[in-house]
C-alpha cells in the first residue's frame, strides 16, 4: 500500500492506497473514518467551513485508520455503501451493516504537521477568505493490525 497526500485547491487529502487495483476509488482510509459526508481526519486543507489555519494548528496531530488487504476494503466498502444509503436495503441489512462497520482488522495511522505554510486562498467563499496550505513538514506513524488468523473453510 502507499501512502499519498492528494491535492485539492487549499491543501491536501490523506490517501491509503492499494499498489494493486482494488475497486473503483481504491481508498482504503476512506471506507472506516467518520464523519463520511463531512470534514473528518483524512482532510488537510481548508473545507468543511475549517481555515487553513484552524486545519494545520487545531486539528494536530490527525488520526485515523484504515483497512490492510483489497478483501477487507471490498467488505468495508459494501457496508459503507448500506450506511450512507440504507433505503435501498432492508432494515435487516442496514443495522447489520451499520452494527460492523469498522470491525475488519485496520491499521492506524497517526499524521503529525511539523511545519507548515498557510497564505490566504485565490478566492473568498461567502464573503470570507479560508486561506490555503502552501506545503507542510509532517511525520507519519503507522501500526498495522496483528497478524490474522487463517480464515478456516
Amino acid at each position: 500500500m502507499l501512502f499519498r497526500l492528494r491535492p485539492t485547491d487549499t491543501g491536501w487529502m490523506i490517501r491509503i492506497v492499494p499498489t494493486a487495483p482494488c475497486g473503483a476509488d481504491g481508498d482504503w482510509a476512506s471506507v472506516v473514518n467518520a464523519p463520511y459526508r463531512n470534514y473528518n481526519s483524512l482532510y488537510v486543507d481548508a473545507s468543511y467551513g475549517i481555515t487553513a489555519k484552524e486545519a494545520v494548528e487545531n486539528m494536530n496531530p490527525r488520526e485515523f485508520s484504515f483497512v490492510v488487504t483489497c478483501e477487507d476494503y471490498q467488505i468495508e466498502r459494501h457496508r459503507l455503501e448500506i450506511v450512507m444509503w440504507p433505503y435501498t436495503y432492508s432494515t435487516e441489512e442496514a443495522d447489520a451493516a451499520l452494527a460492523k462497520l469498522g470491525t475488519s482488522p485496520l491499521g492506524k495511522a497517526k499524521f503529525t504537521i511539523l511545519n507548515s505554510k498557510v497564505s490566504p486562498a485565490e478566492r473568498d467563499i461567502g464573503g470570507k477568505n479560508y486561506g490555503q496550505i502552501d506545503w507542510l513538514k509532517f511525520r507519519l506513524d503507522i501500526t498495522l493490525p496483528s497478524a490474522r488468523t487463517p480464515k478456516t473453510p
